[in-house]
């Protein structure tokens, strides 16, 4: 039997050619593929940079807002404050005044002072005193 060396020969050289075409394939294509895997990399970190920034922002904002209202909850406490120590101060000037009316009352049926029933207003010559002469 002989060897047909010619097939032999063109297999071999057909399968070379077919290894050395695969190598540079996956040479070429494995370059694409790690150039795309470093950008996809490059986005994701964009990406990541991106919301980080934006969560920064609205942190800020928060933080602006928290204070905004620590302050307007501070004047509304200090205005608060204030009323109800006005209201006590009314409070204590109306009993102030309730007393004194009360005080003039009975002064004024001992005297002969004529108090009006009406709220409390100043009039020349309110009191019918007589002169003893």
């Amino acid at each position: 039997m002989t060897v047909p060396w010619r097939l032999i020969g063109m297999l071999a050289l057909m399968l070379a050619s077919f290894v050395s075409a695969w190598e540079f394939q996956e040479w070429r294509y494995g370059g694409q593929l790690s150039e795309k895997a470093r950008l996809h990399g490059e986005t994701l970190n964009q990406l990541a940079k991106a919301g980080a920034d934006a969560q920064k922002a609205e942190q800020d904002k928060r933080l602006t807002l928290e204070q905004k209202l620590s302050a307007s909850e501070k004047t509304h406490f200090e205005k608060m404050t204030n009323a109800q120590i006005d209201q006590a101060r009314l409070r204590d000037r109306l009993a102030t005044a309730d007393l004194r009316l009360s005080v003039l009352i009975d002064a004024g049926s001992a005297g002969g002072c004529h108090v009006p029933t009406a709220p409390l207003r100043r009039r020349r010559g309110s009191c019918n005193r007589t002169s003893p002469t």
